[in-house]
């Protein structure tokens, strides 16, 4: 028999407003639904606080039909890249970007689509340099 009396139910919903550590898990290139774009899906994981462990989603337009959609996606991308220590912006793989470590600061959004977490800004880690928060980023590696 299983007892699942003392476990602690799963927290559903989203993160809430806050600033977190988070670390690129996972990143992949993916088409728009319409086909006509490109956009990064990232995922993050925090890896330390209140929350660590959670993951959050975030989208970056690369090619969009609607420019000001394009150049936000870009933007938001190239700061996060910043944030992590990064000093050279050519990207040759998404995969080139799991790894990095930043903190983001975001907030909760409702939308037609549910609920969800939007990221507002990323920074550096407080207290260590990006190069060292983001260890195994080696430059002579990672074509970027």
């Amino acid at each position: 028999m299983l007892d699942l009396t003392d476990v602690k139910d799963m927290e559903y919903g989203t993160l809430p407003m806050g600033r977190y550590h988070v670390k690129v898990e996972k990143a992949e290139s993916k088409d728009t639904k319409d086909g006509t774009g490109r956009y990064l899906n990232i995922q993050f994981r925090v890896f330390e606080g209140e929350r660590e462990g959670a993951v959050i989603f975030n989208i970056y337009n690369t090619k969009n039909k609607s420019e000001k959609a394009e150049m936000i996606g870009l933007q938001q991308l190239k700061a996060m890249m910043k944030a992590s220590g990064v000093s050279n912006f050519q990207l040759k793989s998404p995969q080139d970007l799991e790894g990095l470590c930043c903190e983001i600061k975001g907030k909760p959004k409702t939308d037609d689509f549910g609920e969800k977490f939007v990221i507002t800004s990323y920074k550096p880690l407080e207290g260590e340099s990006p190069a060292a928060a983001n260890s195994n980023y080696d430059s002579s590696d990672i074509p970027f």
